[in-house]
């Protein structure tokens, strides 16, 4: 049976507003999700009549997150920040070296953008006015996914890169990453809300496989652990305990190992 060095690579901004944003499981242990649940379902074979391949994630470095530390002045919760800081922070101690963040930046401007008026909402934005207003934009994550994405192929410290993301400006990294590096397997893990809504980026012709990381059509709690059961939920490891992960091959359950404070405005999970 072969075996897949893997390594995961994730959009931390096409994951969260994919599948995590407005639910209470915001905290999740990502190295357990794809190690004991979404990566042992794939069933991947080299060739038709080869063994469904093993795919154990990289003994060093496991996971790549790719995201950007928060605005103060532009963020929508008074704790954004320092939950933001304190779940990094979880992640890194919890995983043990074995996920690493690449961080890129924020950027807020002032810009003038046309308005879509009420009583010709199809008029051409050349013949509406403008008004001037605040935009934010994520900078660096995506040029920095693809480099390190196409830098490690290279380097042959993995057989397989498995891409976290729904973006299609990276479509161009993995169509050059299958003309140079053939043998790299290539797998795409699409966040998204409802099953059938595994949306823009094509995978057909750049990956070998692709699944859905289902986040709703009813979020299950399995069960409930104590918080110092939690590997998260330490003094160590920074902050509260993530939200554990239960899968199956079309959905993700999740178990839920600590609840909300009633100031935050993640909604509870109904039983």
């Amino acid at each position: 049976m072969p075996a897949l060095r893997t390594r995961v690579y994730i959009d931390g901004y096409n994951l969260y507003y994919g599948c995590l944003r407005k639910t209470a499981f915001k905290w999740l242990d990502v190295l357990s999700l794809f190690e004991t649940q979404i990566l042992p379902t794939i069933l991947y074979r080299p060739t038709l009549d080869a063994e469904p391949a093993t795919m154990p994630l990289h003994p060093d470095c496991a996971i790549k997150y790719f995201t950007a530390k928060i605005i103060e002045s532009a963020a929508k919760g008074e704790d954004s920040v320092s939950s933001q800081a304190q779940y990094h922070n979880a992640l890194t101690t919890h995983c043990g070296g074995r996920l690493s963040f690449v961080m890129g930046h924020y950027s807020l401007y002032k810009a003038n953008q046309h308005i879509v008026p009420a009583d010709d909402p199809k008029r051409w934005p050349r013949d509406c006015d403008k008004i001037q207003v605040w935009k934010l934009e994520e900078k660096q994550s995506d040029v920095n996914l693809a480099l390190h994405l196409y830098d490690d192929a290279l380097s042959s410290e993995v057989d397989q890169v498995v891409l976290v993301t729904n973006d299609t400006d990276l479509t161009p990294a993995l169509e050059m990453l299958k003309a140079r590096c053939p043998d790299i397997v290539r797998g795409l893990v699409i966040p998204t809300r409802k099953a059938g809504g595994a949306g823009t980026l094509n995978a057909r012709q750049t990956c070998r496989w692709r699944s859905s990381l289902i986040g709703s059509g009813g979020i299950y709690r399995m069960m409930n652990c104590e918080r110092r059961n939690c590997p998260m939920s330490s003094p160590a490891a920074g902050g509260p305990a993530s939200s554990r992960i239960h899968g199956m091959r079309s959905r993700i359950i999740w178990r839920r190992c600590w609840r909300w404070p009633a100031r935050c405005c993640a909604p509870k999970a109904k039983s």
